[in-house]
């Protein structure tokens, strides 16, 4: 449902003014329906190799080191979360709010172009933390050469019910910021 402080996620680049309002939470991002239905063609593309049993790197096989590791279907579910635990990880103190904020809605956003074939549930998952305001807890530093996969792992984290997020003032466990905020665990 759509409202004064609805701001739609489209794809394309996200302007300062536009960030801080998400980030200060002035504005509640959604995604945009062309954006989603990109998100879906791509996912669909995602799904329709995976079904052939063809390799696709980080989907059904590992990555890094694991690369040649092939997964199956059946396996897929532990893949995704043992993928997640390996790359949740950070040290320091963690960002302010505002700012995990903000990374997830470039996440979102970067998403929306239709080029990650991620699954448009976890789409909705990113959006649903944004909306109830549960903040993943994302310590400053992750990794050397890893860009912000430990970092964004942080955000997957919560998401499945691991590590801490922020939740009507309060640090919590993940699980209970979510039971609190009316979600449930997503299963990657």
């Amino acid at each position: 449902l759509a409202s004064a402080d609805t701001l739609y996620l489209t794809g394309q680049p996200l302007d300062f003014a536009t960030l801080e309002a998400i980030g200060s939470g002035a504005r509640r991002p959604v995604a945009c329906e062309m954006g989603m239905g990109r998100i879906g063609t791509a996912r669909r593309i995602v799904t329709d190799r995976l079904a052939t049993g063809l390799p696709i790197y980080g989907a059904n096989t590992g990555v890094g080191s694991m690369k040649d590791k092939l997964w199956t279907a059946d396996d897929l579910v532990e893949f995704n979360n043992s993928l997640v635990r390996a790359h949740h990880f950070g040290t320091g103190e963690p960002f302010t709010l505002p700012i995990v904020r903000k990374a997830i809605a470039i996440r979102v956003n970067t998403a929306l172009g239709g080029y990650s074939g991620c699954s448009p549930e976890l789409i909705d998952a990113l959006l649903s933390l944004l909306e109830r305001d549960v903040v993943p807890v994302v310590r400053r530093h992750g990794s050397m050469g890893c860009a912000d996969i430990g970092l964004m792992g942080q955000v997957a984290a919560v998401l499945t019910g691991e590590g801490e997020a922020w939740y009507g003032g309060e640090r919590l466990p993940a699980t209970e910021a979510l039971k609190r905020a009316g979600l449930t665990p997503y299963r990657m």
